[in-house]
C-alpha cells in the first residue's frame, strides 16, 4: 500500500474512532438540545471519515466512487448537526418549523443530486492516475464548490453564535475558543487540495472535529458545561466544585461582587461570606449598591459527571420587584390582622368618645398618618364638628373647624357617602382653607354619624393601598357608633320599660287594695240590707257593684299585661285557640281553626289575647256566629262572621275604656292592644271574608311543625 494513501486511511481511521469513543461521554451532556446536537455531530462524522477509509481501500472504481459518494452526504449531514448543536448550547435552538423545513428539504435535495451524480457528473467526475502515486483521482464540479461555499457559510454562522455568546458570558472562554477554531482549520487543506498534488481532494474537516470533541469533552468539559449554563440565563452565576471552592464565573458575576476577581481555586467562604451564607439559605440575599438595596434569589444547580456530583453551578437572579412586592405584601397582611383586632376593640367600646380615641390611634399608628381627625355631624351647629384630633393637627392647622353645609371637600364627601383621596388640596375649588398646610388628604365619611379626614403636607402621599385601608378602618368606626347609638337607645327604652312598669305596679297596687277592699265591705252592707228589707234599689246597686269588680279585674289585666315581658317560649297556636274556646262562653257560636304552628311568645298573655278576642267575637257576631282563626305569612289572624267594625271606629276600639255594650267594660281589646305592643308585633282590623270583624296580628315568626 502506498504511504501516501496509508496516511490518509490512519488520519481518518483515527478521527473516526476518536468521535465514535466521544459519544458515550457527549451523552452524559445535561442540556438535551445541546446533547443531541453533539452526538449527530460526532456520529456524522465518524460515518463520513468511514466513506473516506471505504474510497482509500476498496479495490474497484465503482465501489471507491460509492464510499466517497457515502462519505460525501454524511459529510453535509454533519454541517446540519453542527449547526444544530451550536444554536442549542447557546440557546437558540431553530424551533421555527419553516426555517426546518426549508434546511430539511435543501439537504434532500443536495443528498440526491450526490447520489446520482454518477448519471450527471455535476459534483464531481473521476479518473485513474497515477501522479503522484496511483489512485483514483476525484475531480470536483462546480456544484462541489456551490454546495462547499454554502455548508462554509453554515459553519460560519455556528462559529459566530460560540463566539458571540463565549464573549458575552464573560467567563475565561480562550480554550473553547481555540478549540473552536481548531475545528475550522483543517478547511485550509479541503480548500488547497484541488491545487496541491499531494493532497487528495477531499474535505479535512473530520480530523478537526474530533480534535473539538476531544478538548470539549475531556479536557475543558467542565468550562464547557459552565459556559452553556452561564450564558442560558445572563444572569451572575459561577461554578464551585465540590470542596466549594470558585472553578469559574460570568461577567455579571464579577460586576455584582468585585471580589471575585482572581478568585479562581479559592474557597467561596473566604472570598465573600454574604454569597456563601446565602447558599445555605431561603431568603433572598441582599446587596447594598450605592444607597439602593437590592434581593437577590440564589439557586444551585448540581454538575454532575455520571453519577458522580463534581460541582455545582450558583445562579443569581434579581427578585428586586418581587422582593418588595412580598414584604408589601406582609405588611399589608399584617396591618389587616390588626385592623381586625381593633374591630374586635370597636365592637367592644361603649361610648362615642371611646369608639373616636380607637379611630385616630389607628388612623396614627398603624396606618401611620399623624395628623388626623374625627368630626361628628352635630344637629344644633348643623355641621361636622371636631370631636377627636391628633397632635399633629394643631400644629399645621390650630384648632379644627366645624364644617358646613357646602362650605369645603369634607362636607362634599360627607353628604356623598363615597370615600375620596385628594393628591393635592391646593387643585381643589372647594377646599375649607385656601392656604391650608395639608396637601394630600383622604376623606372616609363615617355613615350618617360624621367623617374621619387623614392628611399630609406632602402632595401625593397616599396610594390605593393607603385608602383601601382607610376605608377598612372608617367602615369599621361607622359601625361601632352605629352598635353605640342603638345600645343607648336599648338602654333608654329599658329605662324606660322599667320606669312604666313600676308605675304599672303602683296602679295595680292601688286599684287592688284601696278599690277592692271598699267594694267587698260595700258587697257585705248590700247584702245585710237585702236581709233587712226588700227593694228593687239594691238589686241595681248589686248589679253596680259586678259591674266595679268587672271594671276592677279588667282594669288589673290591663296594667298587667303593659308590663315588659321577660321570658318567651315556644306556644302552639292551635292548642292554645282550642283551650281559650273551652273557657269561654260561646252559647251557639262554631269555631274553626286552621293553623300547626307554634309562635315564641309569653303563654298566658297570648291565652288572654285570645280569649278576649273571641269573647268580644260572641258578644258581637250574633247567634250562630262562626269564629275562625288561622295563620298569615307573618302572622295570625281571627275573624267572625258578624256585623263587623265601621272603618271610622277602627282607630278608637282600642282606647281603653270604649265599649257599644252597656255592661261592657271597654278595655278587653284595649287589653288586646296592650299584649300585641308588648310582643313587638303589630294589630290591623279589616272586614272578614264574610263581611265580619278581622284582627290581624302581623310581624310574628311561627314556626310551622
Amino acid at each position: 500500500m502506498n504511504l501516501a494513501i496509508l496516511g490518509y486511511t490512519l488520519l481518518f481511521s483515527a478521527s473516526a474512532l476518536v468521535c465514535l469513543a466521544s459519544i458515550p461521554r457527549a451523552r452524559t451532556i445535561q442540556h438535551p438540545g445541546t446533547r443531541q446536537g453533539l452526538v449527530a455531530l460526532l456520529a456524522a462524522v465518524a460515518l463520513w471519515s468511514g466513506g473516506y477509509i471505504g474510497y482509500l481501500l476498496a479495490p474497484t472504481a465503482g465501489s471507491k466512487i460509492a464510499l466517497y459518494i457515502f462519505g460525501y452526504v454524511f459529510a453535509f449531514v454533519a454541517v446540519g448537526a453542527w449547526l444544530y448543536f451550536c444554536a442549542a448550547y447557546t440557546g437558540r435552538p431553530p424551533r421555527q418549523a419553516p426555517y426546518r423545513n426549508i434546511l430539511i428539504a435543501v439537504f434532500l435535495l443536495f443528498t440526491v443530486l450526490k447520489i446520482t451524480n454518477p448519471l450527471h457528473n455535476l459534483y464531481f467526475t473521476t479518473e485513474w492516475t497515477t501522479t503522484p502515486y496511483t489512485h483514483l483521482a476525484i475531480h470536483q464540479q462546480s456544484l462541489h464548490w456551490i454546495v462547499l461555499g454554502l455548508s462554509y457559510a453554515v459553519i460560519a454562522v455556528g462559529f459566530f453564535m460560540l463566539i458571540e455568546r463565549f464573549y458575552h458570558t464573560g467567563t475565561d472562554s480562550r480554550p473553547l475558543v481555540i478549540l473552536a477554531g481548531l475545528t475550522g482549520l483543517p478547511a485550509t487543506a479541503t480548500i488547497l487540495s484541488n491545487q496541491i498534488d499531494i493532497l487528495l481532494p477531499l474535505m479535512y474537516e473530520p480530523p478537526g472535529v474530533a480534535l473539538f470533541a476531544v478538548g470539549t469533552l475531556f479536557v475543558y468539559h467542565r468550562r464547557f458545561e459552565v459556559l452553556r449554563l452561564t450564558s442560558e440565563s445572563g444572569s451572575p452565576a459561577l461554578f464551585l466544585d465540590k470542596d466549594g471552592c470558585i472553578r469559574d464565573y460570568n461577567r455579571a458575576a464579577q460586576e455584582l461582587f468585585p471580589s471575585l476577581r482572581g478568585s479562581i481555586g479559592q474557597s467561596l467562604d473566604t472570598v465573600n461570606s454574604t454569597l456563601s451564607d446565602a447558599l445555605s439559605s431561603t431568603d433572598p440575599m441582599t446587596v447594598s449598591q450605592g444607597e439602593e438595596l437590592h434581593f437577590y434569589e440564589v439557586t444551585t444547580s448540581p454538575f454532575m459527571a455520571g453519577e458522580v456530583q463534581t460541582g455545582q453551578l450558583v445562579t443569581i437572579t434579581d427578585v428586586g420587584d418581587r422582593e418588595l412586592y412580598r414584604q408589601q405584601l406582609e405588611e399589608t397582611t399584617e396591618q389587616l390582622e390588626a385592623l381586625n383586632r381593633v374591630a374586635h376593640e370597636l365592637m367592644s367600646a361603649d361610648t362615642q368618645d371611646e369608639i373616636v380615641e380607637i379611630g385616630v390611634e389607628t388612623t396614627r399608628d398603624l396606618l401611620g398618618i399623624d395628623a388626623n381627625s374625627i368630626h361628628l355631624y352635630d344637629s344644633d351647629a348643623e355641621g361636622l364638628v371636631p370631636v377627636v384630633a391628633t397632635e399633629s393637627v394643631y400644629d399645621l392647622v390650630g384648632e379644627p373647624p366645624t364644617f358646613t353645609d357646602g362650605d369645603s371637600i369634607a362636607w362634599r364627601v360627607y353628604q356623598q357617602g363615597e370615600p375620596l383621596a385628594v393628591g393635592d388640596v391646593h387643585e381643589e375649588p372647594d377646599r375649607y382653607n385656601p392656604d391650608t398646610p395639608i396637601r394630600s388628604e383622604l376623606y372616609l365619611p363615617l355613615g350618617e354619624y360624621g367623617i374621619l379626614l387623614a392628611g399630609s403636607p406632602s402632595p401625593e402621599s397616599f396610594d390605593d393601598q393607603d385608602l383601601l385601608l382607610a376605608k377598612i378602618l372608617a367602615s369599621g368606626l361607622a359601625t361601632a357608633l352605629e352598635q353605640v347609638e342603638r345600645t343607648g337607645q336599648l338602654r333608654a327604652r329599658e329605662k324606660e320599660l322599667t320606669r312604666q312598669n313600676d308605675r304599672l305596679e303602683e296602679f295595680a297596687s292601688i286599684v287592688s287594695h284601696d278599690l277592692r277592699n271598699p267594694l267587698s265591705v260595700a258587697k257585705g252592707r248590700l247584702e245585710l240590707a237585702a236581709e233587712e228589707c226588700d227593694s228593687e234599689h239594691l238589686e241595681h246597686a248589686d248589679r253596680a257593684h259586678e259591674r266595679m269588680q268587672t271594671l276592677i279585674e279588667d282594669l288589673l289585666t290591663l296594667a298587667r299585661e303593659g308590663e315588659a315581658i321577660a321570658d318567651l317560649e315556644p306556644v302552639a297556636l292551635a292548642s292554645v285557640v282550642e283551650g281559650c274556646w273551652a273557657t269561654v262562653e260561646t252559647d251557639e257560636a262554631t269555631l274553626v281553626t286552621d293553623m300547626d304552628g307554634t309562635v315564641q311568645a309569653d303563654r298566658s298573655r297570648l291565652k288572654q289575647l285570645f280569649e278576649n278576642l273571641i269573647r268580644n267575637a260572641v258578644e258581637h257576631g250574633g247567634e250562630g256566629v262562626t269564629v275562625t282563626v288561622g295563620e298569615l305569612t307573618d302572622g295570625f289572624y281571627i275573624e267572625d262572621t258578624g256585623p263587623g267594625i265601621p272603618a271610622n271606629e277602627r282607630e278608637t276600639i282600642f282606647e281603653a275604656g270604649y265599649s257599644t255594650c252597656e255592661d261592657g267594660t271597654g278595655f278587653g281589646l284595649s287589653i288586646v292592644k296592650q299584649i300585641v305592643d308588648a310582643h313587638g308585633w303589630e294589630l290591623h282590623v279589616t272586614d272578614g271574608d264574610e263581611g265580619g270583624a278581622r284582627f290581624e296580628i302581623t310581624g310574628v315568626e311561627i314556626d310551622d311543625q
